[in-house]
């Protein structure tokens, strides 16, 4: 085989590498990236202490996501503060390393997320911070959705709930329920599920605390 040969065929694999590389790269979804740094937030947090550098990467990648706030009605289950209580939100995450009352003012964190970003942008990850009562289910309506959309949910650390999701069409009132496994219903620490439906619609989740302790929970959608 020739120098020039050899070369030729360096070259080929060289981008077929890379882009091989480009391409999963490419596989992770902004919702997935939202989703999964509220899932290392926990982790980082796990055992009643905080890695400082893993939360500090935690807030990075949310910051640098740019969630914007989820538009998300309480319609069930009592109203409780967040005092004492993770809140998925990369300021709050970051003052975790340094602050240990932070807790003391999570609710302050939380409204200031509420108005971060606009609400109205397309495309975007939203993301809330709710709480549920320990054993208790909380419902919330998620209005104007469209086409496909992917909601989850991430529990606070040591917490675990089961969830029910259904749709309701805006124009023709129509519901469609997404069963949830037996491994749902015994309570998962997250969880995440798409929906769909012809028309503008809006979502229903029910969330049921499965842990004996009151919690936050991460709604997120895409």
């Amino acid at each position: 085989m020739s120098r020039k040969t050899i070369f030729r065929v360096f070259i080929l694999l060289f981008f077929s590498i890379g882009g091989q590389m480009s391409a999963n790269a490419q596989t992770t979804t902004p919702f997935e990236t939202v989703f999964d740094a509220c899932k290392k937030a926990c982790e980082a947090l796990d055992g009643g202490f905080a890695s400082g550098e893993q939360l500090l990467a935690v807030s990075k990648t949310l910051r640098d996501a740019a969630p914007i706030p989820l538009t998300v009605k309480q319609t069930k289950g009592d109203v409780l503060n967040l005092k004492g209580h993770l809140v998925f939100d990369y300021e709050f995450i970051q003052a975790c390393v340094d602050n240990e009352t932070i807790y003391e003012i999570a609710d302050k964190y939380a409204a200031e997320a509420r108005m971060r970003g606009d609400k109205d942008s397309a495309n975007k990850v939203r993301l809330d911070t709710k709480m549920v009562a320990a054993g208790q289910t909380c419902t919330f309506e998620i209005p104007s959705c469209s086409g496909t959309s992917q909601i989850g949910c991430v529990a606070e650390v040591n917490r675990s709930f089961s969830w029910k999701i259904k749709t309701i069409g805006y124009q023709s009132k129509s519901e469609r329920e997404y069963k949830c496994n037996d491994s749902v219903r015994k309570g998962l620490p997250f969880r995440k599920e798409k929906v769909s439906s012809d028309e503008r619609y809006k979502i229903i989740v029910s969330i049921t605390n499965k842990s004996k302790r009151d919690g936050s929970f991460a709604l997120i959608l895409f």
